[in-house]
């Protein structure tokens, strides 16, 4: 296969349907990825409102599986409602269930009147974590969090720098950055590439990554913005005004 983009230095992106990529890579030893929700989001190269979406669900979660080397550790970020249903898939594809991980947002995007008018604002998002095999030993985190939960806003469109919002299923970049710095893997495996949050990550932590996308535009920025990333980033506190309810 020839790749889309490739940095020489461990980065490679491919353009197309990841159930198709995937059993033609080598094998990978890390999964961090956020599938599509079937929320009817508008994607430009993907139907968000999926019949058989439980079923694709479970075809992804067979070939990843297949793909990682023994003992690998898998991460999904995904919505509450598919948790109830999604651990019992994956364990049905010999995934083993290792913790349910937490995503607090520290901003609430939407309609002022959401706030009032609505139910509960969702402001969490939740990460399965799986491993394939034996558990193996989790990496020391420079920052001594070892907490089941990460407090990280969601990016925005009025937000700078990697928090400004540029695809409409953005996952905040030091989410990513804090959850592979503590887990081993040299090689990470993102089936859902997005906006490329999961390679930026790995480029600035130092790791090889390989990411998928059925759709162009999606590879395209994904490719600028690592371009534009020469040089790990330090971790930036939030000002109090971004972590307002905006």
């Amino acid at each position: 296969m020839k790749p889309y983009y490739d940095d020489g230095k461990g980065i490679v992106i491919y353009l197309g349907d990841c159930l198709e990529i995937i059993p033609e890579l080598e094998t990978c030893n890390l999964l961090f990825t956020s599938p599509p929700y079937n929320k009817n989001l508008k994607y430009s190269a993907y139907d968000d409102n999926r019949s058989d979406f439980e079923a694709w669900i479970g075809r992804v979660l067979e070939i990843t599986f297949a793909n990682l080397s023994d003992r690998a550790r898998g991460y999904f970020v995904i919505s509450e409602q598919m948790v109830f249903w999604m651990k019992q898939l994956a364990e049905s594809k010999g995934w083993i269930y290792s913790q349910l991980l937490t995503w607090c947002k520290t901003n609430l995007v939407g309609g002022a009147g959401k706030r009032i008018t609505g139910d509960w604002n969702c402001l969490s998002e939740w990460i399965l974590l799986f491993r394939k095999g034996k558990r193996t030993a989790m990496l020391p985190d420079r920052e001594g969090n070892t907490f089941n939960w990460f407090l990280e806003s969601c990016p925005q469109s009025t937000f700078n720098g990697d928090h400004h919002r540029q695809h409409v299923a953005q996952m905040p970049l030091r989410l990513a950055q804090r959850i592979i710095r503590r887990t081993p893997g040299d090689l990470i495996l993102e089936p859902f590439l997005g906006s490329g949050t999961t390679l930026l990550a790995a480029k600035q932590i130092g790791r090889r990554a390989i990411g998928i996308d059925v759709d162009e535009a999606a590879c395209e920025l994904a490719v600028k913005r690592l371009s534009q990333s020469v040089l790990p980033l330090e971790i930036v506190q939030e000002s109090e005004s971004d972590l307002a309810l905006t």
